[in-house]
């Protein structure tokens, strides 16, 4: 539990129920996960002997950040599981059922929609598995005594604590796109409670407010680079005012022809527009930008995609040089089709956020230079989703 003590100082306590003033109320009747307990714990001037303090007076925040760390990247490993049994569920459904004599899955709109959830299903997947191999590699770093120290090992997560929100927001909305088109891909039978779909569906729709909700995740992103930039901690505006010089002499780039070439390109450029609107936003707003919350939320969907982006990519090539660019051919075409989607994402957000944080000259100029930077060559992706399909629809389930 947390408490003030003296009226300000935010505390962390250890509360047993059997303790005097402590109740609860009924069960509560939730629209999902109803096999858990929710009830209201009430307190009624409860006794908590004073050595049940936990941490220090004044510091129950460290305690309560620590804590959400680790269940927001719990919460995103947790999605990967309910989005491929939703898939699951969805490709055999369209694999059975039949309209005009003609299996579901054969529908190509079908195939498109399979293949989205698994390519958005793969990046949620490689950014959980990118993150957890950063707290391994930090954790390692640490000596035998630290690694036996809760607050320093709580410290060395804490240096995650962005990519931890981004994996409870990408995995949180990922499950739930998935579980919705499944629910689609039924019809009215994914509407009926007998059906594992509509389960899921009512299930999901917590995972985007439990751990603070996804809109309070999303500050988080930008607002950690902002205050550190504006401390001086990131060179932020400077390199993004270098930025600005080089893309006014930047000459179209020849992208190469090898597997994920493109993807790089894309992924090296999305950084140079990740820093081209902060920068902007910055410069526009100054210590004022966290009143500007749309401006946020733009610059963290920028940094979400590109950090999906950037694990996908990661993972496919590594596969690659394992496995070789043949058997390594799904994981490929999961990626294209996500990076570049993912890549219009962040041409989106980049433009409403030049566009509120500047007028006239310097917002011509500075969309003149994201059109630079989104210059690509972009495939067929009608072709690539169902390529991408026919393996997906064979195995009845996710694959890689």
């Amino acid at each position: 539990m947390y408490a003030k003590i003296d009226g300000d100082k935010f505390s962390a306590f250890i509360v047993e129920r059997a303790y005097n003033g402590v109740s609860v109320g009924p069960e509560e009747k939730k629209m999902g996960i109803k096999s858990s307990s929710t009830r209201t714990l009430v307190l009624e001037d409860a006794e908590v002997p004073v050595e049940n303090l936990l941490g220090e007076v004044g510091r129950g925040h460290v305690i309560a950040f620590n804590i959400l760390n680790i269940g927001r990247y719990k919460l995103g490993v947790g999605t990967i599981g309910g989005s491929k049994r939703a898939l699951e569920l969805a490709i055999q459904y369209t694999n059975q059922r039949q309209q005009f004599k003609t299996k579901l899955s054969d529908f190509n709109l079908t195939k498109e929609k399979l293949s989205t959830m698994a390519s958005q299903l793969y990046a949620s997947e490689s950014l959980n598995y990118r993150t957890v191999g950063l707290f391994e590699d930090r954790l390692s770093q640490l000596s035998p005594e630290e690694q036996k120290q809760g607050k320093v090992i709580a410290n060395a997560i804490a240096e995650y604590a962005i990519e931890c929100s981004i994996a409870k927001v990408f995995g949180s909305e990922t499950l739930d796109y998935i579980a919705d088109e499944a629910v689609q891909l039924h019809g009215g039978y994914g509407f009926m409670a007998e059906y594992e779909v509509e389960r899921i569906y009512r299930d999901s729709r917590i995972n985007r407010i439990f751990e603070g909700t996804n809109e309070i995740n999303r500050m988080i992103v930008p607002g950690t680079f902002m205050k550190k930039a504006l401390k001086g901690e990131l060179p932020l505006l400077q390199v993004a005012q270098n930025l600005q010089q080089e893309l006014l002499m930047m000459m179209p780039e020849e992208v190469g022809t090898e597997p994920l070439a493109q993807e790089k390109y894309l992924v090296k450029n999305a950084k140079k527009i990740a820093v081209l609107a902060a920068g902007m936003a910055a410069q526009r707003y100054g210590a004022k930008l966290d009143q500007e919350q749309e401006v946020l939320v733009n610059i963290a969907n920028i940094a979400n995609q590109l950090f999906a982006m950037e694990s996908a990519v990661l993972r496919t090539d590594k596969a690659i040089a394992r496995e070789g660019a043949e058997k390594s051919q799904q994981k490929l075409l999961y990626t294209q089709i996500f990076c570049q989607e993912a890549f219009a994402e962040i041409e989106k957000e980049a433009k409403d956020t030049i566009l509120a944080s500047a007028d006239g000259d310097a917002a011509r100029m500075t969309l003149s230079a994201l059109r630079k930077l989104t210059r690509n060559n972009p495939y067929n992706l009608i072709a690539k989703k169902r390529e991408a399909s026919v393996k997906l629809i064979e195995a009845e389930k996710f694959i890689v």
